[in-house]
């Protein structure tokens, strides 16, 4: 890789997009319950996923910006979910990345 290549993915990887509005906020909130409303989600192999949107759902409406609270969760992969609606909160994740955490099929 040459310079250009890295300025160019570190473009791609700046996850700094600035405090949300309350539109954008209630946005991410109906993309996320859609999410919880796909059949998959209820897959056991989902559950860690569902759990996750479940309190970042949660989490936003209550605008909560700090991470109490998600030690409850079960599995890492569910912590790391709410933590990314803090994150998001915070104006330090975008919402394509909260929005789209995989799902299997």
């Amino acid at each position: 890789m040459n310079k250009k290549d890295y300025i160019k993915t570190a473009r791609f990887l700046d996850l700094s997009c600035g405090t949300p509005t309350d539109a954008q906020i209630e946005e991410v909130i109906k993309k996320i319950e859609a999410r919880l409303e796909e059949k998959p989600i209820n897959r056991a192999v989902n559950r860690s996923v569902k759990d996750g949107y479940t309190m970042a759902v949660d989490m936003l409406r209550r605008r909560q910006k700090d991470y109490s609270g998600i030690e409850s969760l079960s599995s890492t992969r569910a912590r790391a979910i709410a933590a990314l609606a803090a994150d998001f909160l915070n104006g330090e994740c975008s919402a394509d990345i909260l929005c789209h955490v995989p799902i299997e099929r």
